[in-house]
């Protein structure tokens, strides 16, 4: 009787809105103009394919097994809204296997001294933490936000087979619910609210507000669209754009 053949388990390969970049090319690149070029290429695959969650989980190791900065305790201290502008560049330098020097360059510039800060950072979000109402009348008061909480992670599992649909919709769906539950959970573990909606339906609409400012090289202030500036009073609509 012929010996039955052992097959090898190839996994699903997942179906992503935005087409996976083909990184055994990218892993190839040799010169600093390739390896920025791969970054470039791969930027709306991470932001739009990779949940929060895993592209701080990967600059942090990236932080701890890769740099030389010798900050991995500041980096577990540091508050995530903080590092979740950098997190992007730690994922594809562990996926690539480098990280081009202007690229590091940036990451010397601007997160090392915030990991340096860690704790000043996170003791002041501590004392200016907001204090909320015993009535639960604040709009993002704990009560409401877990009630939230508990009912998108029941939305989840209901849309559970939207993970690999084969319509971009419905994975755009359960995308987003999974990172509104993450971001929910973040800000009961930390204050810090770090998504652009609120509410059991995600009604409500956040406005950023600009704490301090940063300047051009002809010393005109930097500005985001729908970011609210103190030097105006108000939120910018660029209007000019």
């Amino acid at each position: 009787m012929p010996r039955k053949k052992k097959t090898t388990f190839i996994p699903k390969k997942k179906k992503t809105l935005v087409p996976e970049p083909k990184w055994d090319k990218l892993r190839k690149a040799k010169s600093e103009e390739d390896q920025n070029n791969a970054f470039i290429t791969s930027f709306d695959f991470v932001h739009f394919e990779i949940s929060d969650k895993d592209q701080l989980h990967w600059l942090k190791k990236w932080i701890r097994e890769i740099s030389d900065w010798d900050l991995h305790n500041e980096s577990v201290t540091l508050p995530d809204v903080y590092m979740q502008p950098f997190s992007k560049y730690g994922w594809l330098a562990i996926q690539l296997g480098y990280m081009p020097k202007k690229v590091y360059s940036n990451l010397e510039k601007n997160l090392k001294p915030l990991l340096l800060r860690a704790t000043e950072i996170k003791n002041k979000h501590v004392t200016e933490e907001v204090q909320l109402p015993e009535d639960s009348s604040h709009f993002l008061h704990p009560t409401k936000v877990k009630k939230w909480l508990s009912v998108w992670k029941e939305y989840l599992k209901g849309i559970d087979k939207y993970k690999e649909s084969k319509d971009a919709k419905q994975r755009m769906e359960y995308q987003t619910a999974e990172t509104y539950i993450y971001n929910m959970s973040s800000y009961l573990r930390t204050g810090i609210w770090n998504d652009d909606r609120f509410g059991e339906n995600r009604e409500g609409k956040v406005t950023w507000v600009v704490k301090s400012l940063a300047y051009n090289s002809d010393g005109t202030v930097k500005r985001t669209k729908n970011y609210y500036y103190p030097d105006i009073a108000d939120v910018w609509n660029a209007p000019n754009e």
